[in-house]
């Protein structure tokens, strides 16, 4: 393919060092450059600017490209989420959706498929029926020998566990307590139900009468 001769002016090494060093491929960045301003050049030539290749360590390359390229990266790493929209969960759901979709009107169901399941890994392995289970404080699981420990020690790891999960422990000694404070508290609300239903209270004073 035929390259043009044109010498290159210093805005057109600046784009290109700065395409280099946002991590496009000297393929790219030429490809960008004849795109941008018409300039035609191989990818070689791109590649003469990309500091981190032998032609930049050799130097080649005058030290302001360097100076411009290694702040450029730095930039880039810094700014990598506002500067690649893909760069966002919510994009890449997006994303992903409308190729499920297409694929689905192409009827290929087994990419939509692969399009589904990244969907549901982007926002948090739901296709899976794993259920992972941590320790205390999401460390790993601590496991003893229950002959190992003492009757308090159980007791105080069983409460640790419905803590954990909004439970109380009740002990069975207080069942009995707690099932008679329940009856006498449903007794006391068809109580109060009897003396504000209309019905009932006209039952009872024409059984009076």
């Amino acid at each position: 393919m035929n390259r043009t001769t044109e010498k290159l002016k210093d805005h057109h090494r600046t784009f290109l060092v700065r395409e280099l060093a946002c991590f496009a491929s000297p393929t790219e960045a030429a490809a960008a450059l004849k795109e941008e301003y018409g300039i035609d050049i191989s990818p070689q030539g791109a590649q003469h600017y990309d500091v981190t290749k032998d032609a930049g360590r050799r130097g080649q390359v005058a030290q302001k490209w360097h100076t411009l390229f290694h702040a450029s990266r730095a930039a880039f790493l810094d700014n990598v989420v506002a500067t690649i929209p893909e760069a966002h969960k919510s994009v890449r759901i997006q994303e992903l959706a409308k190729a499920s979709r297409q694929f689905k009107k192409k009827e290929n169901y087994l990419a939509m498929a692969r399009m589904l399941e990244q969907i549901a890994k982007e926002v948090g392995n739901v296709h899976t029926n794993r259920h992972e289970l941590t320790g205390r404080d999401r460390g790993p699981i601590k496991y003893q020998a229950v002959d190992d420990l003492t009757d308090e020690q159980i007791n105080q790891e069983i409460e640790q566990i419905f803590a954990q999960n909004g439970l109380k422990l009740v002990p069975i000694t207080q069942l009995d307590a707690i099932e008679k404070q329940d009856a006498l508290t449903l007794s006391s609300d068809e109580n109060r139900q009897l003396c504000v239903d209309p019905d009932v209270h006209t039952a009872s004073a024409g059984e009076h009468e």
